[in-house]
């Protein structure tokens, strides 16, 4: 079958321009009876279909929009207290590095030797902090 329609075109070119003339009526026909009544009916059964579709289509994007909406509406207060205790928590980090450093000059003024506590890694941290939270639950 595909060599016979090989064959075809080279004694038919015309079938070629044909073609491609109905691929861009039929875009051009789309585009138009989607945006406009009248092109609609001027392509009949057609037009009238691809019209429903993209009106199908339509209301399919507009409640898709609304559920969005409606979603970030909820998201929102989770994301302004999230937010919020983000803000607090670097406002402490911040105020406790101070501290603790003001602690460790006056220390020092003071003469005092004190061994520092051991530090851990953040892996070890994160490591103990959900064997921690484990064992809670």
């Amino acid at each position: 079958m595909p060599t016979d329609i090989a064959a075809l075109i080279p004694s038919n070119p015309w079938l070629i321009g044909l073609v491609i003339v109905l691929v861009v009526v039929r875009y051009v026909g789309q585009i138009v009876s989607e945006v406009s009544e009248t092109g609609a009916k001027i392509f009949g059964p057609l037009g009238k279909r691809w019209r429903e579709r993209a009106e199908r289509e339509r209301a399919r994007e507009a409640a898709d929009i609304v559920d969005l909406k409606r979603q970030v509406d909820a998201l929102e207060p989770r994301v302004k207290a999230l937010t919020e205790k983000v803000a607090l928590y670097e406002g402490y980090l911040e105020y406790d590095a101070t501290w603790h450093r003001d602690d460790s000059l006056y220390g020092i003024s003071q003469g005092w030797v004190r061994r520092p506590p051991q530090h851990r890694s953040l892996y070890e941290f994160t490591r103990d902090r959900e064997r921690d939270l484990g064992q809670q639950n």
